[in-house]
């Protein structure tokens, strides 16, 4: 999904499988103008019981997508295959669903009521499934 920080393009990736959201090092550097905690670290473990240690955390940054305001709590990674994963957190916090229609995949996006105020249309990107915009609307 392309997503906005600061007026920089940064694609990502929404992964259901993620409980955290994470950013690649190099994009944090050189797209994402906030501070990091670096003496903040975390272990983790990917889907394929590969180890690895988070090493720092930027709280409270704020991603657009198209007109849509996100913020997002990112953890820094050193060794990340995507520029940016948007995890279970970065949904729940704003509110983001995948929605599954005989026409494809959504992501949906709530108000506090429950109600879906905009969908995106998400497509299929080298074998991995990436979030792009196909049809935006307003419902």
């Amino acid at each position: 999904m392309r997503l906005t920080c600061d007026g920089h393009v940064i694609n990502g990736v929404v992964d259901t499988g993620s409980q955290i959201n994470i950013v690649r090092r190099d994009i944090y550097e050189q797209l994402i103008p906030y501070p990091v905690q670096p003496d903040v670290s975390m272990p983790i473990r990917d889907a394929n019981s590969n180890q690895g240690m988070l090493v720092g955390y930027v709280p409270s940054v704020a991603l657009q997508f198209g007109v849509l305001r996100t913020k997002a709590n990112l953890w820094v990674s050193d060794k990340l295959p995507f520029k940016l994963l948007l995890g279970r957190e970065w949904q729940r916090e704003n509110l983001v669903s995948i929605d599954e229609r005989p026409n494809g995949t959504y992501l949906t996006f709530k108000d506090e009521d429950g109600k879906i105020m905009y969908e995106a249309g998400v497509g299929q990107e080298e074998g991995r499934r990436a979030a792009e915009v196909k049809e935006e609307r307003v419902c």
